[in-house]
């Protein structure tokens, strides 16, 4: 009986995927924010790029979908009627933040 080799690992000789990058929009009170503390499940803190530190909810669709940890790159909507609270609404995977960075987007951001 003979055998044909091949290799478990089908993606090893293809290139990286290009990511397409989601930038904040500004009409809608988007922002970038670097993650600094998690003290519970829902909430996180982040420092957002007007240099102000924010409470940060997790909505229940995206908390069981991505998982948020300190020192990781998001981008937040602003609540209306409070100017300290917000919510996540994407979270970056760090080769995106690293295109980011080359493109000049997270100049504001402490990293």
């Amino acid at each position: 009986m003979s055998y044909i080799a091949f290799s478990h690992n089908r993606n090893q000789n293809q290139p990286p995927r290009e990511y397409k990058l989601r930038l904040p929009d500004k009409d809608n009170n988007e922002m970038f924010a670097l993650v600094t503390v998690m003290p519970g499940t829902e909430y996180i803190k982040a420092i957002c790029e007007d240099g102000l530190e924010r409470a940060v909810r997790i909505p229940g669709k995206l908390r069981n979908r991505i998982f948020i940890k300190e020192n990781d790159v998001i981008i937040i909507k602003k609540r209306e009627y409070e100017e300290n609270k917000a919510e996540v609404v994407w979270r970056f995977l760090p080769l995106q933040v690293q295109k980011l960075r080359e493109k000049g987007h997270l100049t504001n951001l402490p990293i």
